[in-house]
C-alpha cells in the first residue's frame, strides 16, 4: 500500500503543548487495491472519489469542551469522498455529555424528513504498547471496532488508530475519540484513511453545537429502528439508551 506522508506542520507559541483548542486539518485517502471481479464495475466511481478526497480539506476544531468534525466548503462536487469520510454533515462531540451529534437527511437518502441524531455510543479501545514516530511524535496503536448501523453480515468493522500523548486531547477524525491523546493517523477497514496533516493551536475557539443544528431530536438507535427495526443488528450489540 502506497500512502503520502505529509509534513505536520505546528503552528505553536509558548506554552502550546498546555494548550486544549484549536484546528486539525486532517487528509482522507480512501484505499482500494484489491478488487474482485465483482467489483470492477465500481472502479470508475472510486477513482472519482480518490480524485474528490485529493482537494478536500477535513478539519477537527476543539476546546476543552468538546469538538467539531467538518468538512470545509468546496466549489467543487465531492460528495462521494465526505460520504465515505463519514462527513457528510457535520459532527459535533459535547465532552461532558459523552455524545455525539450529527444531522442526517432521512435514512440512505429516503425522504423520511430531517434528523438531528444523538449518538451516545462510543468505540471501545484496547491500547497497546506498540509504538511509532509520526512527524516527530511518539505515537502508540490502539484498535477498536465501529458498530455499524445496517443489513451486514458483521455487526462491526474494525477501527486502527495511532494517538499521541504529547498531545493531550482525547479527539480524532470522525469518531475516534476517548483516547490519552490526540490521533494523529486512523485506517478502517483498511481502506479509509487519515492523517493529520497541519494542527493549529489557538484560543477561544468556537464551532456550532447541537443547540445551533436542524432537525428532529432524535437518539441513533431510534433512528435506525425507525426504518429498519426487523432486519437492524447492530442494536443488540450497543448499549441501552
Amino acid at each position: 500500500m502506497k500512502i503520502t506522508h505529509f509534513i505536520l506542520i505546528l503552528s505553536l507559541s509558548f506554552g502550546a503543548y498546555a494548550q486544549k483548542e484549536g484546528k486539525i486539518l486532517y487528509r482522507y485517502t480512501p484505499v482500494y487495491e484489491d478488487l474482485d471481479a465483482s467489483e470492477v464495475w465500481y472502479m470508475p466511481i472510486r477513482e472519482k472519489e480518490l480524485q474528490q478526497a485529493e482537494i478536500m480539506d477535513i478539519y477537527l476544531y476543539f476546546n476543552e469542551k468538546g469538538s467539531y468534525y467538518v468538512v470545509e466548503e468546496h466549489v467543487e462536487d465531492i460528495r462521494s469522498a465526505k460520504v465515505s469520510a463519514h462527513a457528510s454533515f457535520p459532527i459535533y462531540y459535547n465532552k461532558e455529555e459523552k455524545k455525539f451529534y450529527y444531522r442526517n437527511l432521512g435514512f440512505l437518502g429516503l425522504s423520511h424528513g430531517t434528523y438531528l441524531i444523538e449518538d451516545h455510543v462510543t468505540i471501545d479501545w484496547t491500547l497497546t504498547d506498540e509504538s511509532k514516530i509520526i512527524s516527530g511524535y511518539k505515537c502508540f496503536k490502539a484498535i477498536g471496532n465501529n458498530p455499524l448501523f445496517s443489513k451486514f453480515d458483521k455487526p462491526f468493522v474494525p477501527v486502527e488508530v495511532w494517538y499521541t500523548p504529547d498531545i493531550p486531547v482525547s479527539y480524532g477524525p470522525y469518531k475516534y475519540n476517548g483516547l490519552p491523546g490526540l490521533v494523529l493517523e486512523s485506517i478502517e477497514q483498511g481502506k479509509f484513511y487519515f492523517r493529520a496533516e497541519q494542527i493549529d493551536f489557538l484560543e477561544n475557539v468556537t464551532f456550532p453545537t447541537n443547540l445551533d443544528m436542524e432537525g428532529k431530536k432524535i437518539k441513533v438507535l431510534d433512528y435506525y429502528r425507525k426504518f429498519d427495526e426487523e432486519e437492524l443488528n447492530v442494536h443488540k450489540y450497543y448499549p441501552k439508551d
